[in-house]
C-alpha cells in the first residue's frame, strides 16, 4: 500500500511543479494557463486519492477526501478538453465564453457532491472501503467520459489532418 501512496504523492508533486513551471514561463498565453489548470486539477486529484487511502477507516475523513477526489476529477476532464481545444486551435476568438460553457457540468457536479447526491456514504470492509453512490452518480461518469472522448476525437482529427504537412 505504501508504494501506491508514494506514487500518488510523486504524481501530485510532479504535476504541480510542471504546471507551475509552464505557467510561470509565460502567464499571458492561454495555452500555458490551460495546461496549468490540467496539471493543478490532476495534482489535487492525486493528493485526494493519497489522502483517501491514508484515511483508512475514519468515516468523516474518507467521506471528505472522496468528495475532493470526485470534485478534482470533475475538473480534470473539462480542463483537459479546454487545453486540447487551445492546443489545436490557437486562434480562438472567444475563449472565456467557451471556458464557462465547458465548466457548467462541473459546477452541477460540484453542487451534487455538496448536496450528497453523488456520494451518500461509505462502507468499510476488512481491507477495503466502498463508496455508497447516490442517484446522480452517473452524471459524474458521463461528464468524464464525454469530455475525454471529445478531447481525444479532436486530437485524432488534428493528428490525421496534419499528415502531409
Amino acid at each position: 500500500m505504501y508504494l501506491i501512496q508514494i506514487a500518488l504523492l510523486s504524481v501530485a508533486l510532479l504535476n504541480l511543479v510542471l504546471g507551475l513551471f509552464i505557467f510561470y514561463r509565460n502567464r499571458i498565453k492561454i495555452i500555458n494557463i490551460s495546461y496549468f489548470l490540467v496539471s493543478l486539477s490532476t495534482a489535487v486529484w492525486s493528493f485526494g486519492m493519497l489522502m483517501y487511502y491514508r484515511s483508512e477507516t475514519d468515516y468523516n475523513s474518507v467521506f471528505f477526501w472522496s468528495k475532493i477526489l470526485y470534485f478534482a476529477g470533475s475538473l480534470v476532464a473539462p480542463f483537459f478538453l479546454w487545453f486540447v481545444i487551445n492546443y489545436v486551435d490557437k486562434k480562438i476568438e472567444k475563449i472565456f465564453p467557451h471556458f464557462i460553457l465547458l465548466m457548467l457540468p462541473s459546477a452541477v457536479t460540484s453542487y451534487l457532491l455538496y448536496a450528497n447526491l453523488i456520494i451518500i456514504g461509505v462502507n468499510f470492509f476488512p481491507g477495503n472501503t466502498q463508496l455508497i453512490l447516490g442517484i446522480y452518480w452517473w452524471i459524474y461518469y458521463l461528464q468524464f467520459f464525454l469530455y475525454f472522448t471529445w478531447a481525444f476525437i479532436i486530437l485524432l482529427k488534428h493528428f490525421y489532418s496534419s499528415f502531409g504537412v
